[in-house]
């Protein structure tokens, strides 16, 4: 089972959601090489298109889950 390392941005709006993705994406760059698991939890519709494509250019993959309407779950890992 994958390690996970957990962030909850639910309320947060652009910018804010992708600043501290990213933020938190170079704090925990070492641990996901290692295979540990970023998982952030969203409510902002935007975050669907645009942290896939931020993470990606990082070289990291990530998988998009819509909780329910309105709320999505985003896992990061190398």
């Amino acid at each position: 089972m994958e390690e996970k390392i957990t962030l909850n941005l639910e309320g947060e709006i652009c910018p804010y959601t992708l600043i501290y993705t990213v933020k938190k994406l170079e704090e925990v760059k070492q641990d996901l090489e290692k295979g540990k698991v970023l998982v952030i939890f969203y409510d902002h519709p935007p975050v669907v298109e645009n942290i896939p494509l931020e993470v990606s250019k990082r070289g990291f993959k990530c998988e998009v889950e819509k909780i329910f309407s309105g709320k999505w779950k985003i896992s990061i890992k190398k």
